[in-house]
């Protein structure tokens, strides 16, 4: 089968290698959409690469179930839940998922989408309803869920004006679920392709700070005051540092984009704003339902879509989404030549 391989220093190749094996518990999927996230880039930029198969945020057909497989059946339509997690531990039984300390992640320590067939775990098969698309199945993950949980968490309604920082698929399909709930949205982006997007996608303010001062700009907007409620997207320190300078006090910040470090001020930016602070990763499995709804309700997440690949064209992809020149981008394997 046809799979993407991640070989360092910007290389990628599409190469064959075996289907994988039946094995106890397990389906494999036909993959019908698999979705290229910025965690994926750190493998693209590094010397070394990865030694799996990238994607994790899939969607496919049952092709074949292992031994003690009860609940799906070939000819099923499944988005994947990435995360695998020992099911045992205090956190898997309580349903978080994500805290459990045995946790892999598809795509990233076990084989993952971006090729023709994938093996997963059936407990992290979760079925499509009819209506909804394999894209969607995919965009399920990253795009919808992630954002929609640090959403929740932040109590976030029609009343409330948010600063979102970072256009990429995350930050858009932030930026979709703020305004399904009526909140006011100012953005911040510095690269014009996503500027673009972000006002096409229905964000109030988008401020290039290339160009403008997103304090000046929110200063204005909010008439002195800062905004409700801040998330981060972006994992930049200066993005970081324009969620907690820019939030009113009392108000509450977001951090979903990943990054190691960062300097702030607490006494200034936290202790005396009473700042309640989130961190927010990914959605639990527990919250699968809720998410289904929300594209049941027509939440055009298609629309962070901009470019489709076929899998021998994964050089041409990885490229362009790392060039910031992209909304999502998303692998079809039917595509491939």
């Amino acid at each position: 089968m046809l799979a993407v391989k991640l070989l360092g220093n910007e290389k990628v190749e599409t190469v064959d290698v075996p289907m994988p094996e039946e094995q106890e518990g397990w389906v494999i999927l036909r993959v019908k959409a698999s979705c290229i996230c910025g965690s994926d880039l750190h493998a693209f930029h590094s010397q070394y690469g990865s030694k799996v198969i990238p994607g994790h945020e899939v969607a496919g057909e049952v092709v074949s179930v292992g031994e003690g497989v009860k609940r799906v059946r070939p000819g099923d339509r499944v988005a994947v839940y990435n995360m695998v997690s020992c099911g045992w531990c205090k956190y898997c039984r309580s349903g978080d998922w994500i805290f459990c300390n045995e946790l892999k992640i598809i795509g990233g320590h076990i084989d993952g989408g971006d090729a023709e067939y994938v093996a997963v775990p059936e407990r992290n098969c979760f079925l499509l309803p009819p209506e909804l698309s394999y894209e969607e199945g995919a965009l399920i993950g990253d795009v919808v869920g992630t954002p929609y949980r640090a959403i929740k968490r932040t109590g976030i309604n029609g009343t409330h004006t948010v600063l979102l920082c970072g256009l990429g698929p995350v930050g858009l399909g932030a930026l979709l679920i703020l305004k399904e709930l009526h909140a006011r949205v100012i953005c911040v982006e510095k690269h014009p392709y996503r500027c673009e997007l972000g006002r096409k996608l229905g964000a109030d303010v988008v401020i290039n700070p290339d160009k403008d001062s997103p304090e000046e700009v929110v200063k204005e907007v909010t008439d002195g005051e800062g905004v409700d409620v801040a998330i981060d997207c972006a994992g930049k320190e200066v993005t970081e540092n324009y969620a907690l300078d820019l939030v009113k006090k009392g108000g509450k910040v977001a951090f979903v984009g990943e990054n190691p470090s960062a300097r702030i001020k607490p006494s200034d930016q936290l202790i005396r704003k009473e700042l309640t602070i989130i961190g927010s990763w990914y959605f639990n499995a527990s919250e699968y339902e809720e998410l289904l709804n929300l594209l049941k309700r027509k939440l055009e997440v298609d629309k962070v879509v901009t470019h489709r690949f076929g899998l021998t064209d994964a050089q041409e992809a990885f490229s362009k989404f790392a060039s910031g020149e992209t909304g999502k981008v998303i692998f079809i394997p039917e595509l491939s030549r």
